[in-house]
C-alpha cells in the first residue's frame, strides 16, 4: 500500500487537537504531581508540606488542562460557546447538575463503601481530615474538574463532532476519557464507557459544559469524603 506522508493543513489541525490534548493530560498527570510540588514547601512541617504540595498540584493540573485546551481551541478556530456564562442558562444548567447529583447519591454512597474505592480516595491521605483540608480539597476539585471538562467535553467533544460527526466525535472523546482513567479503580474505568456518552449528551443538550462541571465536581467531592468516612484508616477518636 502506497502511503502519502505529507502533512496538509487539516492534518496539522487534527494532530494539534488530539496530540495537544494528550500532551496536556500527560503534563498534568506526570509533571504537576504532589511529590514534585512538595519541594516548594520544604521549610514547612511534613504534614503541611504534603497538604500544600497536593493542593498546588491539583490547582496546576486544572489550570494546565483548562488554559491549555482553550489555547488549542483558539488555534484551530473552535467556537468557545460551550463556555458561555449567560446568567439564565448558566444557573439553569448548574441547577440541573445539582439535581442529577442528588439522584446519584445512593450510588455514590454504595460505591464509597468498596475497598477498591477507599484505596484510591481520598487522594490526600492525611489524618485527621480537618475542616481546612476538606474545604481546600473541595476548591481543588472544582478547579481541576473545570479544566478537565474544558478538555474532554469542550475541546475534544466539540472538535470531534465538527470533524467526524456526532457519534464518531463522541466515540473519540469517550475513548480518550476511558484511557485517562487507567490509573483509577477498574470499576471507575469501565464506568467511563457509559459516563463519557452521558456527559456528552448532557453537554450538547444544555449547550455548555456547566451542568457537567457542577455534577462532576460534586461527585468528586462527595466520593472523596464518603470514602474517608467509611474507611477505618481515616477514623480518629473525634470521628463518629
Amino acid at each position: 500500500m502506497e502511503l502519502n506522508w505529507a502533512l496538509n493543513a487539516k492534518d496539522i489541525e487534527v494532530l494539534t487537537v488530539l496530540l495537544g490534548g494528550t500532551f496536556l493530560f500527560c503534563v498534568g498527570h506526570y509533571i504537576c504531581r504532589d511529590m514534585v510540588m512538595e519541594r516548594f514547601f520544604a521549610k514547612r512541617t511534613p504534614l503541611e508540606q504534603r497538604a500544600n504540595g497536593y493542593f498546588l498540584a491539583v490547582l496546576l493540573r486544572g489550570l494546565v488542562l483548562g488554559l491549555g485546551s482553550l489555547f488549542v481551541a483558539q488555534r484551530v478556530g473552535l467556537s468557545l460557546d460551550f463556555m458561555s456564562l449567560t446568567p439564565g442558562p448558566f444557573f439553569k444548567n448548574a441547577a440541573l447538575g445539582v439535581g442529577i447529583f442528588i439522584l446519584l447519591l445512593p450510588v455514590l454512597w454504595g460505591s464509597a463503601r468498596k475497598k477498591e474505592i477507599q484505596a484510591h480516595y481520598p487522594e490526600l491521605r492525611l489524618v485527621p481530615r480537618d475542616r481546612a483540608i476538606v474545604l481546600n480539597s473541595a476548591a481543588g476539585w472544582f478547579i481541576f474538574m473545570l479544566g478537565y471538562e474544558i478538555l474532554f467535553r469542550g475541546l475534544l467533544l466539540h472538535y470531534g463532532i465538527l470533524e467526524w460527526g456526532l457519534w464518531p466525535g463522541i466515540a473519540v472523546m469517550t475513548g480518550l476519557y476511558v484511557l485517562a482513567h487507567l490509573h483509577k479503580p477498574g470499576s471507575e474505568t469501565f464506568a467511563c464507557l457509559v459516563v463519557g456518552p452521558a456527559f456528552a449528551y448532557l453537554t450538547l443538550e444544555t449547550g455548555t459544559i456547566w451542568a457537567v462541571v457542577v455534577l462532576h465536581t460534586l461527585i468528586g467531592i462527595t466520593n472523596e469524603n464518603l470514602a474517608a468516612k467509611f474507611n477505618p484508616d481515616f477514623q480518629t477518636p473525634d470521628t463518629p
